[in-house]
């Protein structure tokens, strides 16, 4: 079993700042998961390429931890977590349903959106067997944190539901067959209606800030999207083998596509706006160092 490498004060106080001063203006690394073909590619300085390319069964989602491990959902059953470099480590678990998207909460335990059994596992720190933690969804697709409450995806019930302290509380209904959702840093939920090919923008209570913050014209498949220090959104198309990048204002800045792509539908940035309870953690699991390394993406369109 893994364990967290210990907590040093220091190294947190000085992380904490590097992401204050200097990581917030720069753009990440993205990742996206091919689901029709077993891998993650990589987009970085503009340039598509493949990252993960072994020990995937029909990935889905995807979650990197604070240390800068890859931690990849399998539809065949099992997390498969990957070193920052994307060598296969371990099966961190096994046993999941249909899993879709993933992610940590603030003491590193792993959350699994598991469709096929209409629930939410926790997975413990180090790995192994999972909890179910709520139950009772209709065709769960994605799921993140913010300040301690579990926001899920309903693509069955159409709405976004909040999960606290085992209650499960709808608090948009209506979507369009909503799938993936992100959290910006000022707070606000954005969730992609699949069917509408729009991004939506929330308050975590629920009420409506832009219906349609994002219209993505043209689009056959948008899934799921990911926000990152910038602000700027990476928004997955499984219909065309695309990903679109736009910025904080909604506006399109890049279309990405590559022969690398084949079905992608999960994406994450490498270095995440976390809610504030994460920054220990952060600093616990991951090198200071690695937070001052932030490779800009350029804006700039891949065919």
């Amino acid at each position: 079993m893994k364990k967290l490498p210990p907590f040093i004060l220091s190294a947190a106080l000085a992380g904490v700042a590097a992401i204050l001063t200097t990581g917030i203006a720069s753009a990440d690394n993205v990742f996206v998961v091919n689901n029709g073909g077993s891998s993650v590619s990589e987009i970085s300085g503009g340039v598509v390429t493949p990252f993960i390319t072994s020990d995937l069964n029909s990935p889905t989602g995807i979650a990197i931890a604070s240390d800068g491990d890859f931690f990849v959902a399998n539809n065949a059953g099992y997390v498969e977590e990957f070193s920052p470099t994307g060598a296969a480590i371990e099966q961190y678990s096994t046993g999941e349903n249909n899993p879709r998207g993933i992610t940590f909460d603030s003491a590193g335990n792993l959350y699994v959106a598991e469709q096929g059994n209409h629930d939410i596992l926790e997975i413990p720190v180090g790995g192994g067997p999972g909890t179910v933690v709520a139950s009772g969804f209709s065709a769960i697709n994605d799921l993140a944190f913010d300040n301690g409450t579990l926001y899920v995806t309903d693509g069955g019930a159409g709405s976004i539901d909040a999960v606290s302290g085992g209650s499960i509380t709808q608090l948009v209904t209506g979507l369009s067959s909503p799938n993936g959702l992100a959290f910006d840093n000022a707070g606000h939920v954005f969730v992609v209606q699949h069917n509408s090919s729009t991004i939506s923008e929330y308050t975590t209570t629920g009420t409506v800030v832009d219906s349609s913050f994002i219209t993505e014209t043209g689009a056959q498949g948008p899934k799921t999207l990911a926000i990152d220090s910038a602000g700027d959104f990476y928004i997955t198309d499984n219909g065309d083998n695309t990903v679109t990048e736009y910025n904080a204002a909604g506006d399109l800045l890049a279309t990405f596509s590559s022969s690398t792509f084949n079905g992608p539908c999960f994406v994450a940035t490498d270095i995440a706006v976390p809610e504030p309870s994460t920054y220990a953690l952060l600093l616990a699991r991951r090198s200071p160092a690695a937070l001052y390394s932030v490779t800009v993406l350029s804006p700039l369109s891949v065919m």
